[in-house]
């Protein structure tokens, strides 16, 4: 995943993030890479996924692509600058929760 910005400052070392919102990250890092980055002005998020879904097949783009749900808790595992000094922050996908499990739905 990239983030259009520098948010490197934002993200501590063994420290637990919520990301609320759908996210949408490649699972190729060439795809990541291309000539019109702007290496200072944005990170690289590596995710180590559990829970991820890919759709691959319901997308037109020709890149493998999986989308972390809402509410996604990730760990900050390492914070390093990559190939031409782009930030790259490496987080862990942490298993669902109860308190984070959606409410089971029975049929009537």
């Amino acid at each position: 995943r990239l983030a259009h910005s520098n948010v490197i400052d934002r993200y501590h070392k063994h420290r637990e993030v919520t990301w609320w919102g759908l996210n949408s990250c490649v699972n190729n890092i060439a795809e990541v890479y291309t000539s019109q980055m702007e290496y200072e002005r944005q990170t690289l998020f590596m995710i180590t996924c559990i829970h991820g879904k890919d759709i691959s097949g319901l997308t037109d783009y020709s890149i493998r692509e999986t989308v972390l749900l809402p509410e996604t808790r990730l760990r900050v595992n390492k914070m390093e600058l990559g190939s031409s000094m782009l930030p790259v922050i490496r987080l862990e996908e942490l298993p669902r929760s109860a308190l984070f499990r959606p409410p089971l739905i029975r049929p009537i």
